[in-house]
């Protein structure tokens, strides 16, 4: 199975320092994962049954797409409620 991992940031998992995100990148790719960064899905359309993924500069065929949305925790009431926090 061929991977393509799209990320909208310049690197892979926000949460982690550049250095650690590029050591997890480069071992994506050595794997086989393609991994565009600093872009976006802009749209999708349906081909035959495949999904065509609208990158802007370059439109893909697949045959699935996953789409998940980070999310980072607010936790500004509980810093200013006292509580003990971890990272």
């Amino acid at each position: 199975m061929q991977v393509t991992l799209v990320e909208a940031l310049d690197q892979v998992m926000a949460v982690l320092d550049r250095e650690m995100a590029r050591q997890l990148e480069d071992h994506m790719e050595v794997h086989g994962t393609r991994v565009l960064l600093s872009s976006k899905a802009v749209g999708f359309a349906d081909a035959d049954g495949r999904v065509v993924v609208d990158l802007g500069d370059e439109q893909n065929a697949t045959d699935i797409v996953i789409l998940a949305v980070g999310v980072r925790p607010e936790s500004s009431l509980a810093k200013a409620a006292g509580l003990t926090l971890s990272e």
